[in-house]
């Protein structure tokens, strides 16, 4: 069984999250690709690059296991139609010398059919939709099942048709367990699904944002575990929702975490359901408690990571994110997870000149960051994770 590793790559107030399961196996959470290569002052990693490095072949096809979408903002899907391979929208693009990416199988919120979109969110709902038509037609089932046409679908939405049709394997909602890539179980993989809920995807006033896709991500390997936390851009509403519900039904286990990914780049929105100056002084001073009491489920040693642009220190009157009321609390959390707990911006590691991807390995001593440099060095949670065994 092959070593795990998590990669997140510094796109600035966007994400882009990396699972690697295996050598034929990754999951991509996520894309915001930069636009002009040639911009030396557009530090951000160039998403694509990596992945035609990166990723394995199929013949002469660069391919994908997985992408999913958390929700549909250009931050969370910039440069899709430029990186991934689209039937019936951008095959002509695809080139000797621009080759597009294969994606397998692909993940969306019930959201995505719930809306008008422009753009990149545009072509994303387009493929989806492309997908379920073909799982939809009796006579085109199989070619469905075939790797660059599979779909997952989180959450119902009754407006489209078809969704209902998919197996259960094909289609989440909150509360389930999913453990299924590509048609295939993995006992090395698991996502707890806590949100959206189908009233959300139905209200056609709720914020794009609060539709996120909130899971847990469950990795293990040789009997150890790696659990990661994410939100999308959810705001304080819904994770008061989700840890509620979740308290109610006995199951806080599925708020862990190991590594936590701030939601939406470190707004205050994560602490407070106030807007404007009166939300940002609640936020720092008085944060819900349901906020506190997720942060306060991180792992012994935890990692916080925020994918953002650089935090501005004692900054209170930026409008975009990170926004030091919220930075705060998860410095502290770092420090209270212990002496080997960090917070990470993405975008000032390994430092702001020249931000790289961060790493973690899973592996058979535990959680282990990977240095800029490639060195494998232990960080806290995989020193507990010998203790806290699969099952």
């Amino acid at each position: 069984m092959a070593e795990k590793k998590f990669v997140f790559y510094p796109v600035d107030n966007g994400q882009t999250m990396r699972l690697v399961l295996d050598e034929k196996t990754n999951l991509l959470f996520d894309i915001k690709q930069k636009t002009d290569l040639e911009d030396k002052s557009d530090k951000t990693w160039d998403v694509r690059g990596s992945l035609i490095k990166d990723l394995p072949l199929r013949g002469e096809r660069t391919f994908l296991s997985v992408f999913c979408l958390s929700h549909a903002d250009l931050d969370h899907c910039q440069g899709f139609g430029e990186t991934f391979l689209l039937p019936g929208q951008n095959e002509d693009e695809d080139t000797e010398e621009e080759t597009l990416i294969q994606i397998d199988e692909l993940w969306v919120t019930a959201q995505i059919f719930n809306e008008k979109y422009k753009a990149q969110a545009e072509k994303v709902q387009k493929e989806a939709r492309r997908r379920l038509k073909l799982w939809n037609d009796s006579k085109k089932r199989e070619e469905a099942k075939k790797p660059g046409n599979q779909i997952v679908v989180f959450g119902h939405f009754d407006d489209e048709k078809g969704i209902e049709n998919l197996p259960d394997d094909r289609h989440v909602g909150a509360g389930e367990t999913f453990s299924n890539i590509c048609g295939e179980k993995r006992d090395d993989f698991e996502m707890f699904v806590h949100w959206p809920f189908k009233s959300a995807v139905d209200d056609e006033e709720m914020p794009r944002n609060e539709v996120s896709l909130v899971a847990q991500l469950s990795v293990h390997y040789d009997g150890n575990i790696a659990k990661l936390l994410m939100g999308g851009d959810a705001g304080c509403a819904v994770w008061e929702t989700v840890y509620n519900i979740s308290k109610k039904n006995k199951n806080l286990e599925r708020l862990e975490w190991d590594v936590f990914l701030i939601p939406h780049h470190g707004t205050y929105k994560f602490f407070t359901k106030k807007e404007h100056e009166e939300g940002r002084h609640e936020a720092e001073h008085d944060p819900e408690k349901t906020s506190m009491d997720i942060l306060d489920s991180g792992e012994k040693n935890g990692w916080l990571i925020c994918s953002s642009r650089p935090v501005k220190e004692l900054n209170y009157d930026d409008e975009l994110p990170p926004h030091i009321e919220g930075i705060k609390h998860y410095r502290e959390t770092a420090k209270n997870l212990g002496n080997n707990g960090h917070f990470v911006c993405l975008m000032e590691y390994p430092d702001k000149k020249s931000p790289k991807p961060f790493e973690f390995r899973l592996t058979g001593r535990g959680l282990r960051k990977e240095s800029a440099s490639g060195v494998n060095i232990l960080t806290g949670a995989g020193a507990i994770s010998q203790t806290r065994r699969w099952g």
